[in-house]
């Protein structure tokens, strides 16, 4: 009994920490889901603020909540070693623990990278290697897009020797066969030995600004190749998600955002704002364009629909502590519900409307 016991507390206390269980549950319909909703000031609270502020561009404050997230996972490293300390662990203690142990490391590595983006853009080169260098640990699913950050940050640190080393591993990954990028590899292989001499310095810089744009080139060809280079190697990271739809939209594939929407809020357990947000947009668009063919059945499906992911990702922005009015706005909401009054019934003609 007194196991059992434990077991429920631990739930409590992780949840607490940021991992999702014993979370209170909201609906998120437009997503076909039930939101996990994180408790707040938990670790995965303070990153979902976190993201929203990155969306925004507030990487001050961004950066505030990552370093309250890295403190709210320690205090969740610290009730697992507390629980599973004991060396008589059953097979489905062990279980139990390596799942934890796991879904905190991934929750790691997705604070450290965004942590490092941040840093980087800020010019603080040296911390932002070293939140990469925690997402590259060994064991970790391959980050191409935290090796590309890396050697970017190498090039600007004049860290020649590093920078050539993350760079081989990328050119290798992404099969880079280029002409312009052969070149550049060869000007770095040139003067990487001769880095002392007059004008290394210059053409080395050169070389690797040819072949990071070679590399970056090839990695965001197209949704589908970012996709296969990030997704598909066990990445689950929102900002990559983010990423994916925002290359899917650039080359207008409305399947495969709708898609990526949809996933992006699925592998976060429903509480996605952002990724719903943009669900939202996407249905209105559809329904403007159906309403537009006067296809009115699915001007009303879709225009219901993108009014129903705005109230899911209104009320999770609420219950991340932004206010309304003030950090996002609802307005579109009640547009939306305006024009529904007004759309026309399936089957019956158009008639002009006169103004109120």
């Amino acid at each position: 009994m007194k196991r059992s016991v434990s077991i429920c507390l631990t739930a409590l206390f992780l949840a607490m920490a940021g991992v999702s269980v014993c979370t209170a549950q909201t609906p998120a319909p437009a997503a076909g889901l039930t939101a996990m909703v994180p408790l707040k000031k938990s670790a995965r609270w303070y990153y979902e603020r976190a993201l929203v502020l990155f969306t925004q561009e507030k990487t001050g404050h961004a950066v505030v909540e990552l370093y309250r997230a890295e403190e709210g996972q320690r205090v969740a490293y610290e009730v697992v070693e507390a629980k599973f300390q004991h060396k008589d662990l059953t097979p489905a203690e062990k279980a139990e623990s390596d799942s934890i142990k796991e879904q905190l490391k991934e929750q790691d590595r997705m604070i450290a990278f965004l942590l490092g983006i941040i840093q980087r853009r800020n010019q603080r080169t040296v911390d932002a290697i070293q939140m990469f260098e925690k997402v590259l640990e060994p064991g970790a699913p391959e980050h191409i897009l935290a090796r590309l950050e890396m050697a970017r940050a190498y090039a600007d640190l004049r860290g020649w020797d590093k920078a050539w080393g993350q760079v081989q591993k990328l050119v290798k990954l992404l099969n880079v066969r280029d002409s312009r990028t052969n070149g550049g590899m060869r000007q770095i292989q040139t003067w990487l030995p001769r880095y002392k001499e007059q004008g290394a310095e210059k053409n080395l810089a050169e070389g690797f600004k040819i072949v990071l744009a070679g590399i970056e080139t090839v990695l965001f060809d197209s949704g589908a190749k970012y996709r296969e280079w990030t997704l598909g190697l066990k990445v689950r990271d929102p900002y990559v998600y983010n990423e994916v739809i925002r290359l899917f939209q650039e080359d207008e594939n409305p399947e495969e955002t709708r898609l990526m929407l949809t996933e992006a809020i699925r592998v976060r357990e429903g509480f996605a704002p952002i990724p719903l947000l943009g669900l939202g947009d996407f249905q209105e668009k559809v329904a403007a364009a159906a309403e537009k063919e006067k296809k009115y059945d699915l001007a009303r499906t879709e225009y219901t629909a993108a009014i129903t992911s705005y109230e899911a990702a209104s009320a999770q922005l609420k219950a991340l502590d932004f206010a309304e009015g003030k950090d996002f706005s609802t307005d579109r909401i009640g547009q939306l519900r305006r024009k529904l009054e007004t759309l026309p019934k399936a089957g019956t003609p158009f008639e002009k409307r006169t103004e109120d």
